[in-house]
């Protein structure tokens, strides 16, 4: 199984307090392993944060740290205007440069939003996801995308417009790509900062954004737990 982390510094796995060590994608990795399952990281970024994953190959992502919803777009088979080279690793994340070949993953990991609503755009942010994911189901139509709630932020402003975010990708975008056959998936990152009380647990965010490390292995877990359902209820479509 061919898998793309893509989307922000969510998916490199920034940490303001803390080592980096891969994000969600080392224990996403390690679930993997532990299940007895073959996986392979694709991507143009390669970093060394996390040893376990450069010792088996599988540091490769398309992890942008600041990046919103359609600069994500903009450098899947281009070069988004507003973006920075070589921050963007060239663009053209899917079809491929000199410098990385084209992908085709089985498995694409969408985690995006964050940006956007922290920086005050989150009216644009529903109709960018649209297009991010009219692009990805369109030009990669055979790979399953599973999108994943915007997890929240801890100023209780802003995380209103992540809740509301959420419930539009819950109620209308994923339901809609869905309802024309696409192979989108909606996966449930907030609740993983959801303490008993249905409060956000702000201590789980080190700077009222990024997780701390036992909030990346939630992601991680909640990640292959998505995946695990989707092949056990694919008969006809395994991936």
């Amino acid at each position: 199984m061919t898998i793309l982390p893509l989307g922000d510094s969510l998916t490199w796995g920034y940490s303001p307090d803390e080592p980096a060590t891969g994000g969600y994608r080392s224990r996403l990795y390690t679930d993997f392993v532990d299940g007895g399952q073959h996986i392979q990281f694709e991507g143009s970024v390669y970093d060394r944060d996390s040893r376990l994953l450069e010792a088996a190959g599988e540091a490769w992502h398309e992890g942008h740290g600041g990046y919103w919803i359609h600069q994500i777009t903009e450098n899947l088979e281009g070069v988004g205007s507003d973006t920075n080279t070589p921050g963007n690793d060239g663009g053209h994340w899917l079809d491929g440069t000199a410098s990385h070949p084209a992908i085709f993953p089985n498995v694409i990991l969408l985690m995006a939003g964050t940006n956007d609503i922290n920086s005050n755009h989150e009216g644009s942010a529903p109709a960018a996801m649209t297009a991010l994911l009219g692009a990805l189901t369109t030009d990669r139509p055979n790979s399953v995308v599973f999108v994943s709630t915007v997890i929240p932020l801890a100023d209780p402003t802003k995380n209103v417009k992540v809740q509301a975010f959420n419930n539009e990708l819950r109620t209308v975008i994923v339901p809609e790509f869905q309802a024309q056959g696409a192979h989108v998936v909606l996966v449930d990152q907030y609740s993983n900062f959801i303490n008993a009380n249905g409060s956000v647990e702000a201590s789980d965010l080190l700077d009222g954004v990024h997780p701390d490390r036992a909030g990346y292995d939630r992601m991680g877990d909640t990640w292959y737990a998505a995946i695990e359902q989707y092949e056990n209820e694919q008969t006809a479509r395994p991936l």
